[in-house]
């Protein structure tokens, strides 16, 4: 049984149906393209964090011939759980990105500002300390490698949170008008 009246809706058969698109928003095309950065550097951070965290465990265990001392255990320690926090912070703010998270965004490219310091003192530490590089000089590389791979982590996040922030002032200025 069919209906007997009524619109029918078809197509519009026009040869330029395309130039009726709308374009899309440059917040969208901004925040498509920090969320590979922002996933790849959270990933960074975490691998930063588990290589650094292994060579405090290697140092606990007193698998390193000469023993690390005390103090640069401790250090190791508190980098590495400090950096599993901020690659969580950015693995949550990864996830959150459609609805936008403008606090979460802030406070994650704040972690990553203060991140740089610390990791650049971890990474300078054979540096300052020589007698360290002469005397273990496998273990300063690992120790200067793993966290120029956080360093990398951290610039990616920062710069991935530029433009998200970009992203949510363009899209408060569409709102507001």
């Amino acid at each position: 049984m069919s209906s007997s009246g009524g619109a029918r809706v078809g197509g519009s058969n026009l040869k330029d149906e395309g130039k009726f698109r709308q374009r899309v928003d440059e917040h969208y095309k901004l925040i498509a393209s920090a969320r590979p950065k922002l996933g790849f550097a959270w990933k960074l951070q975490t691998a930063s964090a588990v290589a650094l965290g292994a060579f405090a465990a290697a140092g606990v265990a007193g698998v390193l011939e000469p023993a690390l001392p005390d103090t640069h255990v401790a250090a190791h320690i508190a980098y590495t759980l400090v950096m599993l926090w901020a690659a969580l912070n950015g693995s949550a703010l990864l996830g959150m990105i459609p609805p936008l998270p403008v606090r979460q965004n802030a406070k994650y490219d704040r972690i990553c500002k203060a991140l740089v310091l610390l990791i650049g003192v971890t990474a300078l530490t054979p540096l300052m300390f020589p007698e360290l590089l002469l005397t273990r000089p496998v273990a300063m590389a690992y120790q200067m490698t793993s966290a120029i791979i956080g360093l990398i982590g951290c610039a990616l996040g920062m710069f991935a949170t530029s433009k998200l922030g970009n992203a949510f002032e363009q899209q408060l200025a569409k709102r507001r008008r």
